[in-house]
């Protein structure tokens, strides 16, 4: 199966967006390796890196940067890979798994992630509730980020008049968070 970029690699069908159905959700999605292959015995390290982004994220995928897998990646059922890749300011890790003598892999990524919109959304509810009146909460850095470790996010809290509160939201590994307004 040939893609418009020529590489040979082609996703099979899966649900867009299927992953952020619940925070912290792993991600299996399938490829098709078939044409991309460096020997009969390894595929093409770099198509997979390619590939990676767009299948682990979908259309967040621009949010994954400097996929690393390595070199050789030899061709047989069961044969995986541990893989690296940039996201949210951190160093996430990732399974690529053969399934099958063709070259169809499968991709976990190891990590939970959460959108920060899902935490600007809980934290508008809060506020409200807290405060008594509507608020917009917008979060400055990447929109995705990794749940395995604690992370802070500066944010802001617009009221309906357009005044502002900033605020840090102080995100814990099991995406409970604390707010501190300044």
């Amino acid at each position: 199966m040939m893609v418009a970029d020529g590489s040979g690699i082609a996703p099979a069908p899966h649900g867009a967006g299927s992953w952020r159905a619940a925070v912290g959700a792993v991600v299996v999605l399938m490829v098709l390796v078939c044409g991309a292959c460096s020997s009969a015995d390894t595929l093409d390290r770099a198509a997979v890196e390619a590939l990676i982004p767009g299948l682990l994220l979908d259309e967040d995928s621009a949010a994954m940067t400097n996929v690393v897998c390595p070199e050789p990646i030899e061709r047989g059922l069961g044969v995986t890979v541990r893989c690296t890749a940039e996201l949210g300011g951190a160093t996430a890790e990732f399974d690529v798994t053969q399934v099958d003598e063709d070259g169809t892999i499968d991709a976990r990524l190891l990590h939970p992630v959460m959108q920060v919109a899902d935490i600007e959304a809980s934290a508008a509810d809060r506020l409200a509730a807290d405060l008594g009146q509507d608020y917009r909460v917008a979060c400055a850095g990447p929109r995705l980020r990794l749940l395995d470790t604690p992370f802070t996010l500066a944010c802001t809290a617009t009221e309906p008049d357009d005044s502002v509160r900033r605020f840090t939201a102080a995100v814990a590994e099991d995406a409970t968070f604390s707010i501190e307004l300044g």
